[in-house]
């Protein structure tokens, strides 16, 4: 215990060091931890009940969160026989599925590059295929305007061809009774006959010459007719061999 005195009686005052007011704190505050590390089996579980009762406390308070009910299209039994709509079960069964493989289209050799060839001497007048686009066998290239003087022989050919068998046989007609009476020799018929077969022989060779040259049957008959043919269209050339895909 320490006792002051006045001054004037001639003791002296004793002073604390500054070192051990830092020191006297600390050391407090570090027994009243260590005191309740040793006690926490004491303590916590109270404070844990604490705390849980306050949080149940304040969660009663919050209002219930609203129940969202699920998004379902909902159809009436009309609805469902305007749509025709049926309901089957499941079932597992094989079915196809697209996917996209990157890759490149190569050229089949012998396949892809073909070359078309003009069938008569002529200049191209209009474009039907062009770059990048698809096309079938059979399907129009181009057409050419005719400037091939073999080819409008041809038809000339076969024009006059067909006017003599035409003029032929109305002479065969007109001789055929004189001859059944007598009054012409039947030599005269066989040899009409025989002119008859030749141009005949004539025809059918203009005609397979024709379609060689491109032109349709359609055309030929025209041409036996009168008309001329003036233009033919270069088509793409059939494939052997290679089944298509269906379209449909």
């Amino acid at each position: 215990m320490l006792s002051l005195y006045p001054a004037n009686v001639g003791t002296k005052v004793m002073r604390i060091p500054g070192y051990v007011r830092v020191l006297v704190p600390i050391v407090v505050i570090g027994g009243i931890a260590a005191a309740a590390f040793q006690t926490r089996e004491r303590w916590l579980p109270l404070v844990m009940q604490a705390t849980a009762a306050a949080a149940e406390e304040d969660h009663s308070d919050e209002m219930p969160a609203p129940v969202e009910e699920p998004k379902v299209l909902k159809l009436s039994e009309q609805a469902r026989k305007n749509l025709k709509l049926v309901s089957k079960s499941a079932r597992s069964q094989t079915y196809w599925r697209t996917i996209q493989i990157p890759g490149s289209v190569v050229d089949r050799p012998g396949q892809s590059d073909r070359g078309v060839t003009s069938p008569a001497v002529g200049v191209v007048s209009e474009i039907h295929a062009f770059p990048g686009e698809t096309i079938y066998p059979g399907e129009r290239l181009f057409t050419l305007r005719l400037f091939s003087e073999y080819l409008q022989n041809t038809q000339k050919e076969l024009f006059a061809a067909t006017n003599e068998i035409r003029l032929l046989r109305a002479e065969e007609e007109r001789l055929g009774p004189l001859a059944q009476s007598g009054g012409i020799s039947q030599a005269k018929l066989i040899d009409l006959e025989n002119q008859i077969s030749r141009q005949q022989a004539l025809i059918q060779s203009h005609r397979q010459d024709l379609l060689t040259r491109g032109l349709v049957p359609e055309q030929i008959e025209k041409v036996a007719a009168g008309e001329f043919v003036s233009t033919v269209d270069v088509v793409a050339p059939p494939l052997i061999g290679i089944d298509l895909p269906d379209d449909s």
